[in-house]
């Protein structure tokens, strides 16, 4: 998935401030909530990132910072090691491209060098498996019932992980997507 589409179908996924507020959520969080599901464009940038990858763009092109997919959050600029490029956390752990795979994975924040979970085979197939996820929390908010319907979750699990690049990504929507043994 292009950036674009990213941006147009996670906007196309905000929930009204009806539905939100039937959740119990007082109106500043609504606001902030509805104001999560929308990118703006940064004003200016500076790429010194040297892998491709559209994740990265996102995060280099568009200002993230208030982006939360689940356990997921965003920063507003990406930071680099020798290994990797970062853009989040997930959980208290790294969000990451590994520059020699381009593979996005979550590493440990203790130990740099261990990967909790890899999420997709690269930045593209990362973002076409998060508007998956969006989807289904979009879902939820109009249907309190499907948080608790394990067998819808099992069905964007394994919908998200094949859009990530396959089975090797399964642990990793289970956790995002609350999937219970």
């Amino acid at each position: 998935m292009k950036v674009r589409e990213f941006v147009e179908n996670l906007s196309k996924l905000t929930p009204s401030k009806t539905s939100l507020s039937k959740l119990g959520y007082e109106n500043f969080e609504v606001d902030d909530k509805i104001n999560s599901y929308k990118l703006f464009p940064k004003r200016s940038f500076l790429s010194n990132n040297v892998i491709k990858s559209e994740v990265i763009d996102l995060i280099e092109c568009f200002d993230c910072s208030k982006l939360q997919i689940g356990i997921l959050e965003f920063w507003h600029t990406c930071k680099q090691s020798e290994n990797y490029v970062y853009f989040g956390t997930a959980d208290g752990d790294i969000l990451g491209v590994n520059k020699h795979t381009l593979e996005v994975q979550i590493i440990d924040y203790l130990a740099p060098n261990w990967v909790v979970f890899n999420c997709a085979s690269n930045g593209s197939y990362f973002l076409d498996a998060l508007i998956a996820c969006v989807e289904l929390y979009s879902k939820r908010i109009q249907n309190l019932t499907l948080a608790e319907d394990n067998q819808i979750t099992y069905e964007y699990v394994l919908l998200s992980s094949k859009k990530a690049g396959g089975e090797k990504y399964i642990d990793f929507y289970k956790v995002l997507l609350g999937y219970d043994l």
